[in-house]
């Protein structure tokens, strides 16, 4: 009995088991309505967070919601599957940076980063590579320049210059 004589004849349980999971990271608000004799009712938010998608992004990683939020976005798929790691400290390729812009892009802001079959716009950039239709999209739609005459360099690694440059084109910063 508490200091008001009050007993929990209703106390309750939260769980998330594993099976009715929506993916492998969501977010979901319980709201707790507390009331009593001239109290009430107050409405208390509670936001919970289900994640830890990828094995090698612990939730004390000064990245993970970044991370996290960027996957659930649908932004990122990670850079193994089986188990699905992210590879944090790995660099990113050109070819790989023009999917994340494009599907941050769309995300953000739905239809501004459209991918359609590759055409071969860049010489360096068969139809047959899977970031084809990220890049071509960018492209066409006067983010990316590509590095040279009719090329992309989609293998090279992406300078934070160029991630400056991709980013504020991409989602349209003031410059």
């Amino acid at each position: 009995m508490g200091q008001w004589g009050q007993v929990c004849s209703t106390c309750y349980e939260l769980t998330a088991p594993l099976t009715n999971r929506l993916g492998l990271h969501w977010d979901f608000t319980v709201i707790e309505t507390a009331t009593a004799d001239s109290y009430g009712p107050v409405d208390f938010d509670y936001v919970y967070h289900v994640g830890n998608s990828f094995t090698d992004v612990p939730p004390s990683s000064l990245f993970y919601y970044y991370i996290e939020a960027l996957y659930t976005g649908g932004v990122v798929s990670g850079c193994q599957s089986s188990p699905l790691m992210y590879c944090p400290s790995n660099t990113t390729q050109r070819q790989a940076m023009a999917k994340f812009v494009c599907a941050g892009m769309d995300h953000a802001n739905p239809g501004t980063c459209t991918t359609a079959t590759c055409t071969g716009i860049f010489t360096d950039v068969p139809t047959s590579n899977v970031f084809c239709s990220y890049i071509e999209a960018l492209f066409n739609g006067g983010v990316i320049s590509g590095c040279g005459t009719n090329l992309y360099c989609p293998t090279s690694t992406v300078s934070r210059g160029q991630m400056a440059k991709f980013l504020v084109n991409g989602f349209g910063f003031a410059l």
